[in-house]
């Protein structure tokens, strides 16, 4: 798993201060959840669902970052595809969202 240095803003912490996490992990460590706080299922979270029927996802979520504070995003995700159309894994692109 990997973030680029636009995405520490949003999600709290430089990539660099992370300690070495693994999946399921990492698609905890932000505490994803419904705009209006109820918890997010697996298949309303785009990057596993993405991972899980090897479509693209969208959705205007809540994260709570790594310093603690609650953003709203918006996140699409999409499967990468490799040889013998294997799924590769997945990569989730996302954004600030001021739809609240």
């Amino acid at each position: 798993m990997f973030y680029n240095e636009a995405a520490e803003g949003l999600l709290g912490r430089r990539f660099e201060d992370l300690p070495e996490m693994g999946r399921d992990e990492w698609l905890q460590a932000f505490q994803p959840h419904q705009l209006d706080g109820s918890p997010l299922s697996s298949d309303d979270n785009p990057l596993p669902a993405a991972l899980a029927d090897g479509r693209e996802h969208h959705r205007t979520l809540a994260i709570i970052g790594l310093d603690g504070h609650e953003r709203q995003i918006s996140v699409t995700a999409f499967p990468l595809i490799g040889q013998a159309r294997r799924l590769a894994g997945a990569v989730a692109v996302f954004w600030p969202s001021e739809d609240r």
